[in-house]
């Protein structure tokens, strides 16, 4: 693979050896994040005055991060707020530099070559304030097509082929305002695809959109993805949401790497079996998560409505008779997974005992 030396002495890829696996029969790999930290240093005391906001001491919001994803692929990045993601994104599209470390992106320095890299991604950010409310869905692609250079025969073109895409084809002159926050987040993934990306970067692009929007667009974006070859990070609150996308996971908390890898393996490393034990009413779900709290541990019983999910080794037959007789209103006893917030909340907890 080819590397350039720049001044400060960190790998510059071309978009030859970016695309490295090319020749092996894998997809070319589009984003490549390499070692790196970012660490905002407090403000001068002059401009402490004027920023309530500013630090005392050091930031260290990322600290040596690795992670490449390659073309037909996402990468979901989670983790609890303040743990990085948004500054994982800023370095990735260019708005912000590494303290140390590199990131490339279809063979283009972040850092270096910024205006490059803003060319080959599509960016999605998590509210419409990219939008002009005012103006027509029509009207918002065509002043972001033109600020991308898009010839107007080609950028009409292109916004057909996108409206119908994310489904605004009946919604195309309506304006902004008209729009429900669904079709925002629609016209959004329409305008970040528009000069053809090579890289999708989108930030909890379904947060402000209704479940059912919510499964449809991470069903389109996942579609998006493998038709059109992209390299995609997304970040997300919505747990369900990252595990629909059954790809890879990024886990940060605290500028760490907690874990990065598929969510099988995870589930393999850190999956505890449990049981769910289904009743009838409220009142008799609430007395048998007691019983079986008291029996073993508050930690392993989770009651929710009618629900009494037990983690632990316990079998159905081990439960039933911990709750001593207390089975009235029992409707059903299964094995189930463990729900992806507690897995993560396992593999966070595991972190911070060593």
């Amino acid at each position: 693979m080819h590397v350039i030396r720049n001044s400060k002495g960190r790998g510059q890829r071309d978009a030859v050896g970016a695309e490295r696996g090319r020749t092996l029969g894998e997809p070319p790999v589009l984003i490549q994040i390499q070692s790196v930290s970012k660490t905002y240093e407090p403000s001068p005391l002059w401009l402490r005055a004027l920023i309530r906001t500013s630090s005392p001491e050091p930031v260290h919001a990322l600290k040596s991060v690795s992670v490449d994803v390659a073309a037909g692929r996402i990468c979901a990045v989670v983790g609890p707020n303040g743990a990085g993601k948004s500054t994982l994104f800023r370095i990735v599209t260019g708005l912000i530099t590494p303290t140390t470390g590199s990131a490339t992106v279809a063979g283009f320095d972040a850092e270096h070559q910024s205006a490059a890299v803003k060319r080959v991604v599509g960016f999605m950010p998590a509210d419409d304030r990219s939008l002009w409310l005012r103006n027509t869905a029509m009207e918002n692609l065509l002043f972001h097509g033109r600020l991308q250079g898009m010839h107007d025969a080609d950028l009409r073109k292109r916004i057909r082929e996108l409206v119908e895409l994310v489904g605004l084809t009946k919604a195309r002159n309506r304006v902004g305002f008209a729009l429900s926050s669904g079709m925002r987040a629609r016209l959004q993934l329409a305008r970040a695809l528009l000069h053809r990306p090579r890289v999708l970067v989108l930030d909890e692009p379904t947060g402000n959109v209704d479940p059912v929007g919510s499964f449809e667009l991470i069903h389109l974006i996942k579609k998006t993805t493998i038709e059109e070859n992209l390299a995609v990070l997304i970040s997300s609150h919505r747990l369900d949401e990252v595990e629909e996308l059954h790809d890879t996971v990024l886990l940060l908390d605290k500028g760490n790497v907690l874990y990065h890898g598929s969510l099988d393996v995870m589930r393999q490393r850190w999956e505890k079996p449990q049981v769910v034990l289904q009743f009838e009413t409220e009142e008799a779900a609430t007395m048998a998560g007691r019983t079986l709290g008291l029996r073993m541990g508050a930690s392993a019983v989770e009651q929710s409505g009618t629900d009494v999910r037990v983690s632990g080794d316990a079998n159905a037959a081990d439960l039933i008779g911990l709750l001593n007789g207390q089975v009235a209103g029992l409707l059903s006893v299964a094995a189930s997974r463990m729900p992806l917030y507690q897995l993560m909340a396992r593999v966070l907890d595991d972190s911070e005992q060593r």
